[in-house]
């Protein structure tokens, strides 16, 4: 019984360290449990990524005027008589991520984002078009990745960028979190993240990465 308990908890350390890339080989010889760990030779690599992202809360506040409320004069609100504004159209928001990873858990990069939207004041009752309100936001920042599991050709990580976003309104501080995310594929691969910040509540994109070749 003792036997089968060492064996239990020998499987379960072999496969934790499996997902993080280890081989590890089992064979019995008599009596005993022989287990050999083959720990592969890091390649540094190099990352690159594109993703698109959902709407967000802290999106919208860069890609608005009123995002907390229009207090209209009364003499603007008699010039408006007669007409609408109609709902702001996103366009999305892309993103371009590179990364350098010089460990199997750990990458340093950068990630550069755009979004916009739209929306127009038209007449309430020919609909022509008065002015468009075209609103859009650049950010930039550091990017920092943490891969907690990484098995054959999937992987789990979490990640953090803080930075500055500017366009429509004047440069200011932002951040961005990716709660969890799963990549799928070795060289070419795709992925989708939960995140929260000006990057939105989800993201789903392609990447490719390849290694950084010694010299000989």
């Amino acid at each position: 019984m003792k036997r089968l308990q060492i064996f239990i908890l020998l499987l379960f350390i072999s496969g934790s360290l499996c997902a993080q890339g280890v081989v590890v080989r089992r064979e019995v010889e008599g009596d005993y449990l022989k287990i050999t760990k083959t720990i592969p030779v890091w390649q540094k690599r190099h990352n690159f990524r594109f993703s698109i992202g959902s709407y967000s809360s802290v999106l919208d506040y860069y890609l608005s005027t009123d995002y907390y409320g229009n207090m209209s004069s009364f003499s603007d609100q008699v010039d408006s008589a007669g007409n609408y504004t109609t709902d702001r159209r996103f366009y999305g928001l892309y993103s371009l991520n590179y990364t350098y990873q010089p460990y199997r858990w750990f990458e340093v990069g950068g990630t550069l984002s755009f979004g916009a939207t739209t929306q127009s004041r038209r007449q309430l009752e020919t609909d022509a078009k008065i002015e468009d309100y075209n609103y859009y936001a650049v950010v930039v920042m550091p990017t920092v990745r943490f891969t907690y599991m990484n098995r054959g050709i999937v992987q789990l990580y979490s990640g953090i960028s803080l930075g500055v976003a500017f366009g429509s309104k004047a440069p200011e501080f932002t951040g961005d979190c990716t709660l969890i995310g799963c990549s799928v594929g070795k060289k070419l691969f795709g992925f989708a993240e939960l995140g929260a910040g000006v990057g939105g509540w989800s993201r789903v994109g392609i990447g490719y990465r390849f290694d950084i070749k010694g010299k000989k």
